[in-house]
């Protein structure tokens, strides 16, 4: 959504903490590894399946608090995109936000905004499903 905002070091870290996230609930949904793929194709970023970097260490890669909203926002589009909002995500992003420094209450805000963005898409999905193109 607002990836193009981060340096490319910022992406770089995002991808591994999207990497570490899909690992935590130890299930790869279709839909995660859907928009993985294409952020990594878009960002010529490379996909590594790894588990020795600590996510406290890419956290505090991360110096503007601009970057830390995107990528926080990220994770949850990440975690909310196959419909189901685990509780080991959650935790896993609520980890994150603590490194941050970003209060509950901006979380929740963030958290809001990606699932009326993600329902918004599947309405758009299903009113346009009946328009053929011209």
């Amino acid at each position: 959504m607002f990836i193009s905002k981060l340096n490319d070091g910022e992406v770089h870290i995002l991808v591994d903490l999207m990497m570490i996230l899909t690992m935590v609930d130890n299930c790869l949904a279709k839909q995660e590894l859907t928009h993985l793929l294409s952020l990594t194709k878009k960002y010529d970023v490379e996909l590594k399946f790894h588990s020795g970097t600590k996510k406290e260490i890419l956290c505090g890669e991360i110096r503007s608090d601009c970057s830390k909203v995107i990528i926080l926002l990220e994770l949850i589009y990440l975690a909310r995109v196959d419909t189901y909002f685990d509780p080991t995500e959650r935790e896993f992003i609520e980890n994150i936000r603590e490194l941050f420094g970003i209060n509950q209450e901006k979380f929740n805000e963030i958290d809001r905004w990606v699932k009326d963005s993600i329902e918004l898409k599947e309405r758009g999905k299903k009113i346009t499903h009946c328009i053929n193109p011209i």
